[in-house]
């Protein structure tokens, strides 16, 4: 075993730089907001049923306290839900990701998991999430859930907690 002693590459590595570099507003000193939807999985919900969960400016940087919440979905199966970026009716400017944000979340028992599932990802502009996006687009931007699977037989309460940092 060895003692470490580690900076922040972040925040903190652009601190002690000389000359010093500032963090962007979202990674250090942004003001936090708060989203939360929820939405009501009927019994008869197939896979890639779709669930509009929130809608954000694309330069919004989710943070680690953003969690999806559920019900039991189901009595017989597996089914899952990815969560995802996608662009709002008639706008074009990423492609749209099913599972951007999340993949695989087991619905058959209620629970509670992190929006993010990698945890490296956090604070990352919105945008940056879509699969192949090298831009911001400058666009609002949707987070979805899709079922995924098998179907959702019991129905119940899906829920998004989200905060994120925009300035």
């Amino acid at each position: 075993m060895a003692e470490e002693h580690l900076t922040g590459s972040r925040i903190l590595s652009g601190l002690d730089a000389e000359p010093m570099s500032p963090a962007e507003v979202g990674w250090a000193g942004g003001r936090v907001r708060y989203w939360a939807e929820t939405v009501e999985v009927s019994a008869a919900a197939s896979p890639g049923s779709t669930y509009r969960l929130a809608r954000l400016p694309s330069a919004a940087r989710i943070t680690g306290l953003s969690r999806v919440h559920h019900d039991d979905l189901a009595t017989v199966g597996t089914p899952t839900i990815d969560i995802g970026v996608f662009n709002p009716a008639g706008l074009t400017g990423v492609t749209d990701d099913d599972d951007a944000l999340s993949a695989d979340i087991a619905v058959a028992t209620a629970g509670s998991t992190l929006l993010v599932a990698d945890i490296t990802k956090l604070g990352q502009p919105l945008w940056s999430f879509a699969a192949g996006q090298t831009a911001d687009p400058r666009q609002e931007l949707e987070i979805r859930a899709t079922l995924k699977d098998d179907p959702g037989n019991t129905g119940g309460t899906l829920t998004l907690e989200l905060f994120y940092t925009i300035d």
